[in-house]
């Protein structure tokens, strides 16, 4: 135990006269003396813009975020192409439900003749205001799927909830305030049946249990650095190709596009 605190610098503090024992993980993760370093190394020596050179080191940071894309591609068992880079877990529900917003101004059956989102009485806020717009825009209506006084999820109510009517769930994996590891294997299964989108938030769920999006076949998943020993202002979301070939763009500019031209 020793070594793993002398491994993170901030435990070397004390707090009112105490060593410091922190507690408060879930939120976010003290940093690790290895990626502190990697991140200084890079602003110290290696400093370029990823995909906007050609020279030695603008060519070694697109390896290095490439490299990074593979590395989380390969942790969730995924295409390097599925893996989009956010400012973390709510940027990335914000970045589906923006694509969304615009895939209603489309004639995609698939999108207009779905009228309700589903969320779970638990949800982050990060996981909720983003449908919530959505549904004010459109006149979409937010059911949610309950939870009981042990705080676990309600599934005998799945078959009212989630309906053919279901455009979209959204569901936390591991809830913030529980700790309660929610069951979204039978959740996007149901949700599937009726062709409904499912989006997984694993901000916490991703320290501490393996994920597979393949087994889990969702649509969607996201998780931030900050709470897995990484940089803060990161995050990754994940989409299957297939959906993201169809989805509007989010944002101009930048990598959004292959080429510009008038």
């Amino acid at each position: 135990m020793i070594d793993i605190r002398s491994q993170f610098p901030q435990l070397s503090q004390q707090a009112n006269g105490h060593p410091l024992t922190y507690l408060d993980s879930g939120a976010t993760t003290l940093k690790p003396k290895c990626m502190i370093d990697r991140l200084t190394k890079y602003y110290s020596g290696e400093v370029s813009n990823v995909h906007r050179g050609a020279h030695y080191f603008s060519n070694q940071a697109t390896e290095n975020y490439e490299g990074t894309r593979n590395k989380v591609a390969e942790f969730l068992n995924c295409k390097s192409q599925e893996v989009i880079f956010t400012s973390g877990t709510t940027d990335s529900i914000n970045l589906v439900a923006s694509s969304f917003d615009s895939w209603f101004n489309q004639s995609n059956f698939r999108i207009r003749n779905k009228s309700e989102i589903v969320l779970t009485e638990m949800e982050h806020h990060s996981n909720i205001v983003p449908w919530y717009m959505l549904a004010k825009k459109y006149n979409l209506h937010i059911k949610t799927i309950p939870f009981d006084q042990d705080g676990v999820l309600d599934l005998s109510v799945l078959d009212e909830v989630i309906t053919e009517k279901t455009l979209m769930v959204s569901m936390v994996h591991m809830s913030n305030v529980f700790g309660i590891v929610n069951p979204i294997e039978t959740i996007i299964e149901k949700a599937k049946s009726v062709g409904a989108f499912t989006f997984v938030d694993a901000a916490q769920s991703i320290s501490f249990l393996p994920i597979d999006v393949k087994i889990l076949d969702c649509d969607f998943l996201t998780f931030s650095s900050h709470k897995l020993f990484g940089p803060e202002g990161l995050g990754f979301l994940y989409g299957k190709i297939e959906i993201l070939d169809q989805m509007p763009e989010y944002r101009g500019g930048g990598s959004m596009i292959s080429s510009v031209e008038f």
